[in-house]
């Protein structure tokens, strides 16, 4: 085996690790979390943005703090959310079945994550000069 399939089996095995102790409801309502709080601050950042004018007097940076500010409470406030559904799914049955996707989960990142890492290599390395 060479060193690259050692290091790519390696990223996608420690990925799908963490995928399994983490569980998929955790990933899953991270994600929307992630999504919500993006949407939100776009959409309400300039309603938040006198508030934070009254402590920053940069108009670049208010915006920025505006933003910043809302992102970070709803991302909080999805934290605190999804501890709760978490700590819900794994007093069930369910946990198994959530481990297991999780598991999978992982999987399908490490392979993302390694597919990210390959292709600046297979733009730069024609395919003439790969190993056989």
């Amino acid at each position: 085996m060479a060193a690259i399939d050692a290091l790519s089996l390696l990223i996608i095995g420690l990925s799908a690790l963490h995928g399994a102790w983490r569980g998929f409801t955790r990933h899953a309502l991270g994600f929307v979390s992630w999504g919500i709080a993006i949407v939100l601050a776009l959409r309400f950042h300039a309603a938040f943005l006198p508030f934070v004018q009254r402590f920053i007097t940069s108009p670049t940076g208010a915006q920025i703090g505006s933003f910043a500010l809302l992102l970070l409470g709803v991302l909080c406030a999805g934290y605190v959310l999804s501890a709760v559904i978490v700590r819900i799914v794994k007093a069930t049955p369910l946990d198994a079945l959530d481990r297991l996707l999780g598991l999978l989960f992982g999987i399908v990142r490490g392979m993302f994550w390694w597919l990210c890492c390959l292709w600046p290599h297979n733009g730069y390395y024609s395919p003439k000069t790969w190993p056989p």
